[in-house]
């Protein structure tokens, strides 16, 4: 999953835990969870590869609409100085990934219909217009 000099790369939580179990982890940069929870594997990630820094910022797809301000900080404060590479996930790496991947290429320099189909190729058919409409804010 991970290739050298990207910084950023967005992804589901089973292709995480799939590189995390198989060594194939960068030895340095950080991991975004944007779950609810972390994975059971977080701790593990933590104990084992010290040289990652491991962010979990919440943002639940039920309370969106709570979330604004976390999203703001998550962009404004832990994006311009979390540790690259940063590998993003949530659950399936389809809506809450693809709604901070399309916010992120905004902050550099995408417009917003190129942010928007980012949007919509990562989270295929099953787009939700909820996420469409933050990422218009």
């Amino acid at each position: 999953m991970m290739e050298n000099n990207i910084p950023f790369v967005f992804a589901s939580q089973k292709e995480v835990e799939v590189d995390f179990r198989t060594g194939n982890l960068p030895a340095t940069g950080s991991l975004l969870c944007l779950r609810r929870t972390p994975p059971a594997w977080w701790q593990d990630v933590r104990a084992t590869s010290p040289n990652l820094q491991l962010e979990h910022v919440p943002i639940p797809p039920s309370r969106y609409a709570e979330c604004g301000p976390r999203i703001a900080e998550l962009l404004q404060t832990v994006i311009p100085t979390i540790q690259r590479p940063v590998i993003v996930f949530c659950k399936e790496g389809r809506h809450r990934t693809g709604m901070i991947q399309a916010l992120i290429s905004m902050t550099n320099g995408y417009n917003i219909e190129a942010a928007i189909e980012l949007y919509l190729q990562r989270s295929g058919d099953g787009w939700r217009s909820r996420e469409v409409s933050i990422i218009k804010l």
